[in-house]
């Protein structure tokens, strides 16, 4: 068992620190004592950031699983049973959810960064937007002092005199911005950020009057606190006291961090959170508090029992013919919708909650009220409609279609639990299975369950030769890992295998494209609908297209060899085999770190590749948007992306 670390900080109202703790893979929030220990209170899932909530009486964690597009979940420090998600990212399309502006004052309202800036009002439903409702956004503006905006360039803005009008601290944006602070004692807004390699940080007052403090880090500003009219910034080498007569000082603190954001402040202290300790600054003395002394609870799998009221009712619906025999209806078809109705009325009268789940899913448009009842009762009741499939699934994949699982994806970890988990009543509905990471033996063994009859998509099978293994299979859909020299012919050893087989994605940039000329012959790839591929490049795929790949309805193509983490994907559509070319649609994407200086290497790169493209005659070209500004070489390269696409 490995020592714990820290991973994030955070205070509530009354001045109570609550760090974010790891231990192998268990997940805890701690109180900080006034003797520096350290109590656990909650286990938690996993988590990079914190924040804390005071509601009523009572205080809640918001905790985010990583910097991207993930969920908030909530988790009150004060009831052990009580937890929720409050959104999804990507739904609430947040762009960086580690940019909210902590939690405006008294404690109900959320700040997102997305284009623009969004305010939300926590409450027991979830987040609510306040775009909705002027007076409560009024309300929230009213009470914060400053928060951010923007998306590449983040702003600031603050409070004037008049109730709820702001002005733009930062006009012209920050680039590079990472985090913002307010000093009260000399009413200013600092910033931390980095620009191109060198360190900034901007303090502007309430006029609108900005000076920049520059430092000679090659790593920039990553983080920034103030305390007491002081202002402590960290650049990767340690914290750095920045003067406001441009001077620097460097205190002899340093540790290994778990992220970036790593200074917080409140009341008369400073802390910096290193995965082994955490620096508190008190005055001008630092103290060391570590976190590794004492383990973590070990993490316990909580399980409830059923309770004789859901014994009793559990032994009524076995024991009910009619219920076996809808069952096995709605098993066989989940089109039979007259089944699955009937279904659902029989066990309601049982009291049943899968009944109500049937009901609520069969409707066209739920409500919002009935989409989230329809999460409360799979939650609720997850691990027993599972049964053993519950502790192998990777979190979040089991997807729920009417009433039953009809999704699922499995921990690689499971696959040393093969034998357990063949015969589970839930595979008998399950349509899609993602067995990424398994080896190719424990898949043989699963997939050989005559209760995977409705399987029709799978996902993460390693090998081609894994297809003979198996046998004949109705799957539509097959994702394979990987396509590797010899593969091709064990494609072809498959076809008769897989007569249903429609749509296929693989990866082949192990293979020089030359070798990949064969693939079109292929019995299984002549039948296709939809192929997904990933090859070292396009020069013998993309013209394929209009000859011996006119079969296909879509064909889409992500080559590699742009390095750096840039790359780009062309989908070609048609809307009968033979027909022409309807839609061509080209999505470039390339990392954030690198949006601002588009080497010229990587510009040639994509030029050479838009000009390897064969005439589609495309009737519609379509250039998705990009998430952030581009440079002009970008704009070229895109250009002409899309003339090679219409020509």
């Amino acid at each position: 068992m490995s020592k714990p670390t820290a991973r994030s900080m955070a205070f509530d109202e009354a001045g109570n620190a609550y760090v974010l703790m790891r231990q192998d893979t268990a997940h805890w929030i701690c109180r900080l004592g006034d003797d520096d220990t350290l109590a656990p209170i909650r286990k938690v899932g996993k988590a990079w950031w914190l924040r804390v909530l005071t509601r009523g009486a009572g205080v809640e964690a918001l905790l985010r699983d990583d910097d991207g597009v993930g969920p908030i979940n909530a988790f009150a420090l004060d009831d052990q049973k009580r937890g929720r998600k409050l959104a999804a990212g990507a739904e609430a399309r947040f762009y960086a959810w580690h940019r909210v502006a902590a939690t405006l004052p008294g404690a109900r309202y959320l700040v997102g960064v997305d284009h623009g800036t969004r305010v939300y009002r926590v409450d027991d439903d979830g987040l609510v937007n306040l775009d909705d409702e002027p007076a409560a956004r009024s309300e929230a503006e009213r009470a914060a002092r400053f928060y951010l905006t923007g998306r590449k360039g983040l702003f600031a803005r603050r409070l004037d005199d008049a109730p709820g009008r702001w002005t733009n601290l930062f006009p012209q944006g920050l680039d590079g911005c990472k985090q913002i602070a307010y000093d009260a004692v000399h009413d200013e807004v600092v910033t931390a950020g980095s620009y191109r390699g060198s360190g900034q940080a901007h303090f502007a007052d309430g006029a609108g009057k900005v000076r920049v403090h520059r430092s000679r880090a090659d790593n920039g500003f990553w983080s920034v606190a103030t305390l007491g009219g002081r202002v402590f910034v960290y650049d990767f080498h340690g914290v750095v006291e920045l003067g406001r007569d441009g001077s620097e000082r460097r205190h002899p603190v340093d540790g290994q961090i778990a992220r970036n954001q790593c200074l917080f402040a409140t009341g008369e202290a400073l802390y910096f959170v290193c995965s082994d300790r955490i620096h508190c600054l008190q005055g001008d003395a630092w103290r060391a508090i570590e976190v590794g002394a004492r383990p973590l609870p070990a993490p316990q799998k909580i399980i409830v029992a059923p309770t004789p009221a859901e014994k009793k009712r559990d032994a009524a619906v076995q024991a009910d013919s009619n219920v076996g025999e809808l069952r096995a209806r709605a098993i066989a078809g989940s089109d039979n919708i007259d089944a699955l109705r009937s279904l659902s009325d029989r066990l309601l009268e049982h009291g049943d909650p899968r009944g109500e789940l049937i009901a609520l899913q069969l409707v066209d448009n739920p409500s919002k009220a009935q989409l989230r009842r329809v999460e409360a009762l799979i939650k609720a009741n997850l691990r027993a409609w599972l049964g053993p499939l519950h502790d192998a699934m990777a979190r979040g994949s089991a997807v729920f279609r009417r009433g039953f699982v009809r999704e699922l994806g499995l921990e690689q970890k499971a696959a040393k639990q093969v034998a357990a988990l063949r015969g589970a009543e839930a595979w008998a509905t399950v349509e899609r299975l993602d067995v990424s990471m398994w080896p190719d033996d424990a898949v043989v063994a699963l997939l050989g369950d005559p209760l995977l009859d409705n399987l029709r998509h799978v996902e993460g099978i390693h090998h081609a030769a894994t297809l003979s293994r198996l046998g004949a299979r109705p799957w539509t859909s097959l994702g394979l890992s990987y396509l590797r020299r010899g593969d091709i012919a064990e494609l072809v050893g498959a076809s008769a295998l897989l007569p249903a087989l429609r749509h296929l994605e693989t990866n082949a940039q192990d293979m020089p494209s030359g070798e990949l000329r064969p693939l079109w012959s292929v019995p299984l790839i002549e039948r296709l609908e939809t192929l997904v591929l990933r090859p070292q490049n396009i020069d013998e795929l993309a013209p394929r297209w209009n000859d011996v790949g006119s079969h296909l309805l879509s064909l889409t193509l992500l080559p590699g060899g742009m390095d750096r983490g840039g790359g780009w994907q062309l989908t070609l559509t048609r809307d009968a085999p033979g027909g022409v070319t309807r839609r061509a649609c080209f999505d470039y994407h390339w990392p954030i770190s690198s949006a601002r200086a588009l080497p010229r290497r990587q510009y040639v790169q994509l030029a050479a590749l838009m000009r390897a493209l064969p005439a589609f005659g495309a009737e519609v070209v379509e250039v998705e948007p990009l998430s952030f500004a581009p440079t002009a070489a970008q704009y070229r390269a895109i250009a002409e992306a899309a003339r090679a696409l219409k020509r």
